[in-house]
C-alpha cells in the first residue's frame, strides 16, 4: 500500500508548473512574457507565506494554488518594477549628450 503523503510529494512539482503554466500571462511585451516565465519558484513561495499568514492569523489555510493564481496581480507586480528590471533599454530614450566643438 502505498504512502499517500509521498505520492502528493513526488507529483507536487509537476502540478504546480501545470497550475502556474496555465495561470501565467499568455499576452504582453517579451519581455513581460520572459519576466514571468522564470518566476514560478517566487510565486509559489509568495503563495506558502500567504498560507503561513493564514495560519498565524488563526485561520485554517484552505487557500488552493489556483486560487491564489487566478487572483494574483501579474500586471501590478510588473509596474511596480523599475525600468532596468522591466529590460528597458533607456539609452534608446535619452541618448547621451555629444558636444562637437
Amino acid at each position: 500500500m502505498p504512502n499517500d503523503f509521498w505520492t502528493d510529494w513526488l507529483n507536487e512539482p509537476a502540478q504546480r508548473a501545470a497550475a502556474y503554466g496555465a495561470y501565467r500571462p499568455k499576452t504582453g511585451s517579451l519581455n513581460f512574457l520572459d519576466y514571468w516565465k522564470g518566476r514560478e519558484s517566487n510565486v509559489h513561495d509568495e503563495y506558502v507565506g500567504q498560507l503561513g499568514s493564514m495560519a498565524r492569523a488563526g485561520q485554517p489555510p484552505s487557500l488552493s494554488l489556483t486560487d491564489y493564481l487566478a487572483q494574483f496581480p501579474f500586471l501590478q507586480n510588473w509596474l511596480q518594477l523599475g525600468p532596468q528590471q522591466r529590460g528597458v533599454n533607456q539609452q534608446r530614450y535619452a541618448p547621451r549628450t555629444q558636444w562637437r566643438v
